[in-house]
């Protein structure tokens, strides 16, 4: 289902007053800690790489308060970054998360508003391409859910989303970021216990401080989702909308596919994705991406997991520069959990990419890391 939204300010004054004082006694705290080295051999993905380390030390603290019909919950983490390369600098990735769900007879409302401030050596891997050390991304977003069971078969979805995007440092004139409202609403129908379809609405709008680059797109959706079996579930989506994308007026077909198959030591995930997404350059691109992973317990402390994702861009993205033709990353994970509270996780990636030059000349990157994470147990506090 496609969404839309509200501001990250109106979010913060809507959670202030469900949180009255009668009710908001007991809270459940949960901190965690988590340090990481890596090696990585083109971190910026050059044509000539230069090999560099760095050292990551993660403070995530969740706390989060549930009463019968009402669980909110507030998770700031701060991520200190090193790297034994100068020109990486610092870049402390930074982030806080609200979220309030309700749930009543019929109807469940679920809010959530978040800030990240971020280096774009993360944010800008799967979209516009640009690893910048000195370049940092500020993202605020808020997201609005609301489902009504009008019957025991019927029921009514309306998503609404917001996101306010910009860029700071030394890339910001080709980062110049975004407003992107979007939103749908539509009918759920249960066939059975194991199937629904739902027919839904929706639309997009992105303001692009890029002249002339502000898009928009409104169209119709069609979703179905099966559970073939207690380890296989299906979800696929099919839609039709008509755009307007930098002033050029067209029709197009988003469409979404997944599958899940589980059972006691394996798990398995394919997912299909083509659909109009906002980048930082300040417009709408139409991607397709393909993501699959294996998890395969080997025992109760030890799993390991392959994971692939592939983003391919359409031609009209790829001669505007707004980011290269493709993207693939396959990783192996491997984790050993030797108590409840602590987990020590290994991690390898080759990536293949290209540079946002018309030669689109290949570039290559193989990263490892090794992480330790410590989760204490939870913690319950009265206020």
């Amino acid at each position: 289902m496609r969404q839309l939204g509200i501001t990250a300010a109106v979010g913060g004054c809507t959670l202030a007053p469900c949180c009255d004082p009668a009710r908001a006694a007991e809270w459940t705290i949960t901190p965690s800690y988590n340090a990481t080295i890596d090696f990585d051999t083109n971190r910026q993905q050059r044509v000539e790489g230069a090999d560099s380390g760095g050292a990551f030390l993660t403070f995530d603290l969740k706390a989060q308060r549930a009463v019968e019909d009402l669980v909110f919950t507030l998770e700031p983490s701060y991520q200190f970054r090193r790297f034994t390369d100068r020109i990486y600098g610092n870049g402390d990735n930074r982030s806080v998360l609200a979220a309030l769900v309700w749930t009543g007879e019929r109807n469940t409302v679920n809010f959530s508003s978040s800030y990240l401030n971020q280096s774009t050596l993360n944010t800008e891997v799967l979209e516009t391409g640009i690893l910048a050390s000195d370049t940092y991304q500020r993202n605020s977003t808020s997201s609005l859910n609301w489902s009504w069971s009008e019957t025991e078969r019927y029921q009514l979805i309306t998503q609404l989303n917001y996101a306010h995007v910009d860029y700071y440092g030394l890339f910001k004139a080709v980062l110049p970021g975004y407003q992107y409202f979007s939103g749908s609403a539509g009918e759920r129908y249960f066939i059975d216990e194991r199937t629904s379809l739902t027919v839904a609405g929706f639309g997009d709008f992105l303001h692009s401080p890029v002249p002339s680059a502000s898009s928009h797109e409104v169209g119709v959706q069609l979703e179905l989702i099966r559970q073939l079996s207690e380890q296989i579930s299906f979800d696929a989506s099919v839609g039709q909308s008509r755009r307007v994308l930098a002033g050029s007026a067209s029709t197009g077909t988003t469409a979404s596919v997944a599958a899940v198959r589980s059972s006691d030591t394996n798990k398995l995930t394919v997912q299909y994705q083509r659909s109009l997404v906002p980048y930082g350059n300040g417009f709408l691109v139409e991607k397709q991406q393909f993501t699959g992973s294996l998890t395969r317990s080997f025992s109760e402390y030890v799993d390991g997991t392959v994971d692939y994702t592939y983003v391919h861009n359409n031609d009209a993205t790829v001669l505007l520069h707004l980011d290269r033709r493709s993207y693939s990353d396959i990783g192996l994970n491997l984790a050993w959990r030797p108590r409840e509270t602590l987990a020590v996780s290994f991690r390898a990636d080759a990536i293949r990419s290209q540079l946002l030059d018309r030669a689109g000349e290949q570039v290559k990157e193989w990263r490892a890391a090794l992480s330790l994470l410590w989760h204490p147990i939870p913690l319950v506090r009265s206020w």
